[in-house]
């Protein structure tokens, strides 16, 4: 059962994750977004860390 509670939790976290990016490149065509590599990097952080 505890595992079912981490799972939930990293799932969470996955969301939240996914949510940050979306905000750092909301309004972005990609080719702003590729071209701006402290936006490129902050999103590829947020994919990394789960």
């Amino acid at each position: 059962m505890r595992e079912r509670a981490r799972d939930k939790g990293r799932l969470i976290d996955i969301v939240e994750h996914a949510d940050k990016a979306q905000l750092i490149i909301k309004g972005r065509s990609f080719e702003e977004f590729v071209k701006d590599i402290s936006v490129y990097y902050s999103v590829m952080k947020c994919i990394e860390m789960y």
